[in-house]
C-alpha cells in the first residue's frame, strides 16, 4: 500500500482513509505491506509526464510547434533552467517536440520500468494507492491547466501534478481499477486505485470485488446528491 508520496503530498484525509483501509484488511487476515514498489517517484512521474505528451503533441499546431522547440531547446541548452523537483511546462515542452532518438530512449526506460515492476508482482498480489491526491475540486478554466493550483493539506499544488497517481498504473501498461473508499468531512467521496500486474485486469477487478464486500467500500452518493 502507497498512501502518500513525496512526489504527488495527498490530502490528509484521503491517507487517513486509505491506512484505514489497510487496517481492515490486516484484521481479515490479508498481509499488507505499507510501502511502494522498489521505482524511484520521482522519474516515473516525470517519464510519464514525457511519453503522454509526446503521444498528444500531433494535437500542436505548426506555429505551436516551432515556439515550444525554441523553448526546449533553450532548455536542452542550459539557457533556460528547470525548477527542481515538479515543472510540468518544461517537461511538456520538451516532450511535445523530442526526436524520435529521444521518444526511443525513453521508451527503453519505461521498458525497464515494467520489468522491475514484472518482478515486485511475483511477490506482491496488488497495489493499493489514491486515485488522486485530492477530492473533488471547483471547476476552474483560467489559465493553462499547470497553472491552475488547488490547495492539498494548506499548500498549493499544480491541478496536473495529481497526474501522477494515473502514471502509477498507466506508464507501464498496468492494469488499474478504482474502488470508492470514503468520503471527506464535507462529504466528498474519495477512491483507492487497485494497480495489478500486466494483464492482470481479472486479478484488480476481483480484489475491488473483495474490497466491496468485505471491506467496506461500497459507494456511498454525497449528502447533496443522495436521493
Amino acid at each position: 500500500m502507497l498512501s502518500d508520496a513525496k512526489t504527488c503530498p495527498v490530502d490528509r484525509e484521503i491517507v487517513k482513509g486509505l491506512e484505514a483501509l489497510g487496517d481492515r484488511l490486516e484484521k481479515l487476515g490479508m498481509k499488507v505491506q505499507r510501502k511502494g514498489p522498489p521505482i524511484e517517484l520521482e522519474h516515473l512521474h516525470k517519464l510519464y509526464i514525457r511519453l503522454l505528451r509526446a503521444a498528444t503533441s500531433r494535437g500542436l499546431s505548426d506555429q505551436a510547434f516551432m515556439e515550444q522547440a525554441e523553448v526546449a531547446e533553450a532548455y536542452r541548452h542550459g539557457t533556460r533552467q528547470e525548477r527542481k523537483g515538479y515543472d510540468y511546462y518544461a517537461w511538456m515542452v520538451q516532450a511535445n517536440t523530442m526526436t524520435h532518438r529521444e521518444w526511443l530512449q525513453a521508451h527503453e526506460e519505461r521498458m525497464a520500468m515494467a520489468r522491475t515492476w514484472a518482478a515486485w508482482f511475483e511477490e506482491v498480489d496488488v497495489l493499493l494507492c489514491p486515485v488522486a491526491s485530492m477530492p473533488a475540486f471547483h471547476h476552474m478554466q483560467s489559465g493553462e491547466r499547470w497553472e491552475r493550483m488547488i490547495a492539498v493539506n494548506g499548500q498549493q499544488q499544480p491541478s496536473t501534478q495529481t497526474m501522477f497517481w494515473a502514471g502509477m498504473s498507466t506508464l507501464c501498461g498496468l492494469p488499474g481499477t478504482a474502488v470508492p473508499a470514503g468520503q471527506t468531512a464535507k462529504g466528498l467521496p474519495f477512491g483507492v486505485q487497485v494497480i495489478g500486474p500486466r494483464d492482470g485486469d481479472r486479478i484488480t477487478l476481483a480484489f475491488a470485488e473483495l474490497l466491496e464486500k468485505y471491506a467496506g467500500c461500497q459507494f456511498q452518493p454525497p449528502p447533496a446528491f443522495a436521493s
